[in-house]
């Protein structure tokens, strides 16, 4: 058995857009009713709800990276010895569609213990917050996080071929030899 008909009216006063604050639910008649002849029996008591908008979160993640010994790296394209240059970094968590130019200013910092040259390994790199700030009008809607990425160097390919001969029949064998090729650097047979 029903006893109310209809829908209370809620509303809240968060501007467009719900910036980080503390906010009021209101509840209120709206077309709700009481059917008869509970309508006696209850009076309707509305009460209002806290609403509690919190800040979003911006990832800066530093970008990861895997390549082969010796080959350049985007981490060190030109060669340069100065790594930190050329890390890249990704940034979600943006809200309402903002662009990052409108939300973020400046560059994070980030380094990394690879060498130029890096040998095979596994290298952090640390990601911080540099001179990265948040448009002052933004910045209370907003915390920033930053995660740490990794340069990856895996072994380069070393071929072992051996070299081509061509005997007469019934003859011995010559003594086989091998080239190897895939050494990077001034590495060599020699010295790896």
């Amino acid at each position: 058995i029903s006893i109310m008909t209809g829908q209370p009216s809620e509303s809240s006063n968060t501007p467009v857009g719900g910036p980080v604050g503390n906010y009021t639910i209101t509840v209120g008649a709206g077309s709700l009713r009481l059917l008869s002849p509970y309508n006696k029996d209850y009076t309707i008591s509305y009460v209002s709800a806290p609403l509690a908008i919190t800040p979003a979160t911006l990832t800066i993640t530093a970008t990861s990276e895997t390549f082969t010994y010796g080959q350049p790296g985007s981490y060190d394209p030109d060669g340069c010895g100065y790594p930190s240059r050329h890390l890249g970094y990704t940034v979600t968590g943006l809200a309402w569609g903002q662009p990052q130019a409108l939300v973020l200013f400046g560059q994070p910092s980030e380094t990394t213990t690879a060498p130029a040259r890096p040998g095979v390994g596994v290298y952090p790199i640390t990601i911080s917050q540099g001179n990265l700030v948040l448009d002052p009008l933004l910045a209370k809607n907003y915390t920033i996080v930053y995660v740490n990425g990794t340069i990856t160097v895996t072994p380069a390919v070393l071929n072992v071929v051996a070299n081509s001969y061509s005997r007469k029949i019934n003859t011995a064998n010559p003594a086989f030899g091998y080239t190897i090729t895939g050494f990077v650097y001034s590495d060599s047979a020699a010295t790896a």
